[in-house]
């Protein structure tokens, strides 16, 4: 008879961890599902796909996407949409250039 006790008891302890296991994971996607569909950028978003590497920050009310080309070593900066269906190129800078201008702004030369 004790087995069968330890056996209801286990049982009971299993289906509970299941029940808490599954309240967490409901919990869990609704918080992602939650924020789909929103169409504001991410401030601070890092990715990186071959040569290219973009960023995305928040420049006072505006979002920007920086994407940065490590084969022609230029930064380029977009200005995205207020409904975030739009891009817009707004600088493209030379990283070379940036170094050196800092490099003489520093001397003072």
């Amino acid at each position: 008879m004790s087995e069968h006790n330890d056996a209801k008891t286990t049982s009971r302890v299993g289906s509970a961890a299941l029940w808490a296991s599954a309240v967490v994971l409901c919990g869990l996607i609704l918080t992602q599902a939650s924020s789909l569909g929103t169409s504001t950028a991410q401030a601070g978003l890092v990715s990186q796909v071959s040569e290219l590497t973009a960023l995305t920050v928040r420049s006072g009310a505006e979002d920007l996407l920086l994407v940065l080309d490590n084969r022609t070593e230029e930064l380029y900066v977009y200005q995205i949409g207020s409904k975030g269906n739009s891009v817009e190129l707004i600088d493209k800078e030379s990283v070379s250039q940036m170094f050196t201008n800092a490099r003489t702004n520093k001397t003072g030369g």
